[in-house]
């Protein structure tokens, strides 16, 4: 291949920079140099508009109590107990110590407030997309194409769910390292030296422990030396791959972390849940319906159900786009390398998440869209510019598809952020546009339940174990709802039926058993408990809520040490705390039990409880 050959189709502002953009421009001046300032004003703007009232959203039941409003630590702030709990925790499936010590900085900052949260997590948004700006402008030098490849970025609807859920915190977090990352490469490319690459690895590595999602970034550095880097020019692939091998360790060395913390914890389906045939054919069809919610992101929703089996003619014609796809993009690497860059960029990001290794229950997501998309809307940018090249008025045209195609994002991600309101909100759009989405039907039961509307909540249970008999949360949900309305027959019989389909589940146990209690049904409920108890002799809520019974039919001793097991299990419970109190008080033990309802209000301020029982304690004891 002859480098004419090579140069032809890119245009002065595809290859890389040439010798005067570079001895005149800087990676500051990309961002705010001349016209560059402008576009990030605009930029931040049109992002705001789009997910205007974002603030005034709530936090929601599906995993914002894991993440934030019911984690002790988190809501703790940042003390060296709950910095060193960051690092070493699993919660969540996944090891992103970086997540966990920022949720608790908001904390610190704002306390438990979800609209400032939430603008948190905007703000971070709007942060990557200018670096997002900033670094395609330094690399190309082509200002109006990375500008709007960055608000496109901003205002995509299918951002909203990356952006509006608190508990996606990891994803605008580690996009902002992977954004940092970028632009340190960009920087060690035009100077390299070992404290330019020393940058690029911390980048790397703290990106990683926001969320492992970045063990792609390498494999996306090659794809940069080729386009529009233009590296390959000067260097051998094989020094190039060399470069990177401390990139490639890292990586390596993050996805045998996250497999083995998933794996532990069971957020890994096992090969008889999900058969390799139905992972395969689950991802391509994936490929294809990410590339048309990215092109008409109508009837988005939290959570796409698994469909099996898949219809064998949407897998073949899955394969068939994909593989045209791949071999075109490669076929036109010299004349259009942003082509073969944008599509490489797009399929290579999905591979951690297209669901090969089926982690949780969704067949797709929107938030794992989140730096794919940018590969697909580099590539399109791009081939629109030079495809438009002989049409009059080019300039208006372009100006006009463009900002049709960014206030058609900015209208529809304005409907989505209302979406995102609150979890009966989400979970009722969610129903309106899946079909047998059981996951959806359970988790609106939930919310419903959270608000005290249990009736409405038994009715979502139902809807969801007649749909999926097997779900387990759904059912056991559905007991825990029958209870609450005091149809304890009716929930025995949804518990009794859980045991069947799970008769090993320890903490399903300890459910029935507190059903029963709250029924005065305490020798039945002891029998689950210590049933519980043989099967997980290592389960604190178990022992916890056996000596919640104990010390309810006046068993006061037997309680204290079963309390003192709970927490040799489970110390950062503040509810075992409080507990522990009442059971020291009643024993005459007055500055023990003041001790235990100290360590819950720390663990728990707010916590009404404990602090009543202080006060009660503090009085006794004077």
């Amino acid at each position: 291949m002859s480098r004419r050959k090579t140069q032809r189709g890119r245009g002065p502002t595809d290859s890389k920079p040439n010798p005067k953009h570079v001895r005149q421009s800087t990676l500051v001046h990309a961002f705010i140099g001349g016209r560059a300032r402008w576009v990030l004003v605009g930029l931040t703007a049109i992002t705001v508009v789009a997910f205007a009232g974002l603030w005034q959203n709530d936090f929601l039941g599906w995993d914002d109590p894991l993440y934030v409003t019911a984690n002790a630590h988190v809501l703790g702030g940042l003390t060296l107990r709950n910095v060193a709990w960051a690092f070493t925790s699993t919660e969540g499936a996944n090891w992103h110590p970086v997540t966990w010590l920022s949720h608790m900085l908001d904390v610190q900052l704002v306390g438990a407030n979800p609209g400032m949260h939430h603008t948190i997590g905007l703000v971070l948004h709007v942060v990557n997309a200018s670096l997002l700006f900033g670094v395609l402008h330094r690399m190309t030098g082509a200002l109006e194409r990375s500008a709007f490849v960055a608000v496109l970025f901003a205002v995509h609807p299918l951002h909203v769910e990356s952006v509006a859920w608190a508990s996606e915190r990891k994803d605008v977090l580690s996009t902002l390292f992977w954004m940092l990352t970028m632009l340190a490469y960009v920087a060690y490319v035009e100077r390299p030296s070992w404290r330019r690459y020393a940058l690029v690895v911390v980048g790397l590595v703290l990106g990683l422990m926001s969320k492992a999602m970045l063990v792609t970034l390498p494999f996306v550095l090659l794809l940069l030396d080729f386009w529009p880097l233009a590296r390959y020019e000067r260097s051998t692939w094989y020094s190039l791959l060399r470069e990177k091998i401390p990139l490639f360790l890292v990586v390596l060395s993050a996805s045998l972390t996250t497999f083995f913390v998933q794996r532990t914890v069971g957020a890994v389906a096992r090969l008889a849940d999900v058969t390799v045939e139905w992972r395969l054919a689950n991802a391509v069809v994936s490929y294809v319906r990410y590339i048309g919610k990215a092109a008409w992101p109508a009837d988005l929703a939290a959570l796409y159900p698994f469909v099996a089996p898949i219809n064998a003619a949407y897998v073949v014609f899955a394969i068939v786009t994909l593989l045209a796809a791949s071999i075109g993009a490669f076929a036109v690497r010299s004349r259009r390398p942003y082509l073969t860059v944008g599509w490489f960029w797009y399929v290579g990001t999905l591979v951690p998440v297209i669901g090969l290794v089926q982690v949780g229950y969704q067949a797709m997501a929107d938030r794992y869209m989140y730096i794919p998309l940018i590969g697909l809307l580099l590539g399109v940018t791009w081939m629109a510019s030079e495809l438009s090249t002989p049409i009059p008025a080019r300039r208006v045209t372009l100006t006009s598809l463009a900002s049709a195609v960014i206030l058609a994002c900015v209208i529809v991600t304005q409907r989505q952020v209302r979406v995102w309101r609150d979890g009966v909100s989400l979970w009722q759009h969610t129903i309106a546009v899946t079909e047998q989405n059981y996951i959806a039907r359970s988790n609106l039961g939930y919310e419903f339940a959270q608000r005290g509307q249990f009736d409405e909540a038994v009715v979502q249970f139902q809807d969801a174990v007649r749909i999926a008999p097997t779900f387990l949360p759904a059912r056991k949900s559905l007991a825990l709802a029958l209870a609450k309305r005091g149809r304890i027959r009716e929930a025995a019989e949804q518990y009794e039926m859980a045991i069947r389909f799970q008769p090993t589940d320890a903490s399903l146990r300890v459910d029935y058993g507190l059903a029963l209690a709250n029924a005065k049904h305490q020798a039945e409920a002891k029998v689950q408990y210590e049933t519980a108890l043989r099967l997980q002799p290592d389960l604190a809520v178990a022992h916890l809520r056996l000596a919640d019974l104990l010390l309810q039919i006046g068993q006061t001793a037997d309680a204290i040490a079963e309390y003192n097991r709970a927490l040799s299990l489970d110390a950062a419970s503040p509810e075992a705390h409080n507990n522990f109190g009442v059971a020291l008080a009643r024993s005459g033990k007055l500055r023990e039990a003041i001790a235990q309802f100290s360590e819950a209000l720390r663990l728990k301020p707010d916590y009404t409880d404990a602090r009543n029982n202080f006060t009660r304690a503090g009085a006794r004891a004077r």
